[in-house]
């Protein structure tokens, strides 16, 4: 009988190395009553009279345990070729983690714009707020990039295994990576609009940080167009005063002024009647003339 029991805690031993400690730990749980029963029944009779019983029992008791762990692998493994999120997982942090990354990955695909950026977001949201997990994110972003898991099926999940509070968050973080290049497309806002639905959450949450990105780009195109309008205005102010030097002229300018002063200075410096001594003075003097010229043109649209 004793080997018997050792025989089942070996087997236990062994599924318990093969998964992860908290799963180990459900599995272990979950056999407990049957491992009591299993002793009281030891305890009360002679163990001459029960070594054919226990021997069949330990069979039994290892076939159960791994054919559940199997069937339970095969099930899921199952529902992921099938795009579907398993709705038997655990609720651990590695699954929650994964879920995650999926609804991230389903948000990216609709719009691949600034995609390396989105990625790197991704990235850093998860080190942040799930850096007790290993491994890299990239790994399992491109698993579910290249088989991706449907948005319905993870909030069915996550309904099961998180708090309103914890999806509110998770809305935000999916609605700031549809934003990061700087809008929401129809199909993104679809996208986010069916997350609140199948999770539960109001739908209002979803306009309200519509209407506060729309408020915000618009205050930034303002922004924007107010110190493009500044840079213009000092650029022509600047070409103004550059202008009316170069034709000798200050204080207001008049038509008057300007016809006098061109005709002045295209007479002193045309090419035809200014003498120049040296092929450098005659260039020095092109460009003089050039530089009266588009001074002209350029102030006599102004009067």
């Amino acid at each position: 009988m004793q080997d018997s029991l050792q025989l089942i805690a070996d087997s236990l031993q062994l599924i318990t190395d093969s998964i992860e400690q908290a799963e180990a730990q459900q599995w272990a749980d979950s056999m407990a009553p049957l491992q009591a029963e299993f002793q009281r029944q030891y305890e009360s009779k002679n163990p001459a009279d029960d070594n054919i019983a226990a021997t069949v029992f330990t069979i039994l008791t290892v076939v159960v345990v791994f054919g559940g762990f199997l069937v339970y692998n095969v099930i899921n493994n199952r529902y992921w070729e099938r795009g579907i999120f398993p709705p038997f997982m655990l609720n651990r942090k590695i699954n929650r983690y994964e879920a995650v990354v999926c609804l991230a990955v389903n948000i990216i695909r609709l719009d691949k714009d600034m995609y390396f950026e989105k990625r790197a977001y991704l990235q850093r949201f998860m080190s942040q707020h799930h850096s007790e997990i290993e491994g890299s994110v990239i790994d399992s972003f491109k698993s579910s990039l290249s088989a991706p898991v449907s948005t319905k099926s993870i909030a069915y999940w996550l309904n099961k295994h998180i708090t309103s509070e914890k999806k509110t968050q998770l809305l935000d973080f999916l609605f700031d990576l549809a934003t990061l290049d700087g809008q929401i497309g129809q199909k993104e806002y679809a996208e986010l609009r069916m997350f609140c639905q199948q999770t539960g959450l109001s739908e209002q949450l979803l306009e309200q940080r519509v209407e506060q990105q729309r408020r915000a780009r618009g205050e930034r195109l303002y922004e924007e167009q107010q110190r493009t309008a500044q840079r213009t205005n000092y650029t022509s102010v600047n070409l103004k005063e550059k202008h009316m030097a170069t034709l000798e002229l200050t204080g207001i300018l008049t038509e008057e002024d300007l016809k006098k002063a061109y005709r002045r200075l295209a007479k002193a410096y045309h090419p035809d009647v200014a003498v120049a001594g040296s092929e450098a003075e005659s260039a020095e003097l092109q460009q003089r003339f050039l530089a009266i010229q588009e001074a002209y043109d350029y102030l006599n649209d102004l009067v």
